[in-house]
C-alpha cells in the first residue's frame, strides 16, 4: 500500500491561463524572484551566476532549480520570446514588401509620365527638359524589378526578356532630337 502516492510534476500545476515562467502552484516568492533572476541570465544562465547575486547558497539555489523545474520553464520562456521576435520580424517583412511594391509602381508611373512628357515634347519640337531617355529607361526597369521583388517574383523566375522601344519617324525638321533619344534608350537598355 503506497501512502504517499506518485509525484506531481511541479509543472502539473499551471493554470491553463498561465506560462511556464510565472510563478507556480506552492513556489515561494523567494523561489521564483530567484528564477526571474536566472532568466534575465539569457544565453550564460547558471545556478552560481544566481546564487552570488543573491548571495545565497548554490546547494540551496540547486534545490529551488530542481524541485522548481527552472530549465525546461525557462527553455519554453525562451521559445515564446523567440516566437514573439519571428512573428515581429514576419511583419516587417510584409511591411517592407508592400512598401517596395508601391514604390515600385510609383517609379515605373513616373517613368511612364516621363516617356509621355519626352514624346509630346518632341513632337512639339522643343528639347526634354527634366527626364532624358536614358533616365526614363532606367526608371521604368528599377521600377519593373522593385515591384517583382515586392511581390516575391524574382528575375530568375522570368528567364531572359527584352524591352522594345519603338518611336515614331522623326518629322524631318526634328531629326537630331530623335535621333539623340533613340541613342539614350538604345544605351540605357544595353547597360542591362
Amino acid at each position: 500500500m503506497d501512502l504517499i502516492g506518485p509525484a506531481r510534476h511541479p509543472m502539473a500545476d499551471l493554470q491553463v491561463s498561465e506560462h511556464p515562467w510565472d510563478r507556480l502552484k506552492g513556489e515561494t516568492k523567494k523561489a521564483h524572484e530567484a528564477f526571474k533572476l536566472f532568466l534575465d541570465q539569457a544565453g550564460k544562465r547558471s545556478i552560481q551566476g544566481v546564487a552570488t547575486l543573491l548571495t545565497c547558497s548554490r546547494a540551496n539555489v540547486t534545490r529551488w532549480s530542481t524541485r522548481w523545474c527552472w530549465p525546461e520553464r525557462a527553455h519554453a520562456f525562451d521559445l515564446y520570446e523567440d516566437r514573439i521576435e519571428q512573428e515581429a520580424l514576419t511583419r516587417e517583412r510584409i511591411g517592407m514588401r508592400k512598401r517596395m511594391v508601391k514604390d515600385g509602381v510609383a517609379m515605373q508611373l513616373a517613368a511612364s509620365d516621363g516617356l509621355f512628357k519626352l514624346k509630346e515634347q518632341i513632337n512639339r519640337k522643343k528639347k526634354p527638359v527634366r527626364l532624358s531617355a536614358s533616365d526614363i529607361a532606367r526608371l521604368a526597369e528599377v521600377g519593373v524589378k522593385l515591384e517583382r521583388c515586392g511581390r516575391g517574383e524574382g528575375d530568375d523566375q522570368y528567364g531572359t526578356f527584352e524591352i522594345r522601344v519603338v518611336v515614331d519617324p522623326p518629322p524631318p525638321d526634328n531629326a537630331e532630337d530623335l535621333a539623340a533619344a533613340r541613342a539614350a534608350i538604345e544605351t540605357a537598355l544595353l547597360q542591362r
